[in-house]
């Protein structure tokens, strides 16, 4: 099936340590998740994001698998996740992140959950 939808993958931004996947269609960005290299083998997520409208298109599932796809064997993500979003903490779950609790942080007042994972190419 073909998406009715492009993903503008894999730009290198700033110093060249931050990443970012854009979802857009009819030339206009409907999503995006961005991340960061903390060094050559850590990379934090900081956000994935879809507009209101496009979310439940799968929009969301195709940007976080390409973020991860685009990763190499052993690097350790990371990310937080406002503790009582149960939808992207389940998801994040499916992929083989582990929670490990609360990160010490938090959004807006809402306490946060660190999950890790380490991706492994030979799965």
């Amino acid at each position: 099936m073909k998406d009715r939808y492009s993903l503008k993958m894999h730009q290198r931004i700033g110093a060249g340590n931050w990443e970012i996947w854009v979802a857009v269609v009819d030339s206009r960005v409907v999503g995006f998740t961005l991340g960061e290299f903390t060094n050559e083998f850590c990379f934090v997520k900081h956000g994935l994001f879809v507009e209101p409208t496009y979310q439940g298109k799968g929009i969301g599932k195709r940007l976080f698998e390409r973020s991860l796809e685009s990763l190499e064997h052993g690097t350790t993500v990371t990310l937080e996740v406002i503790e009582n979003n149960h939808v992207p903490i389940a998801m994040y779950s499916h992929y083989g992140f582990i929670d490990e609790g609360r990160s010490g942080n938090t959004f807006y007042g809402a306490y946060l959950r660190k999950m890790r994972l380490t991706i492994d190419r030979n799965q």
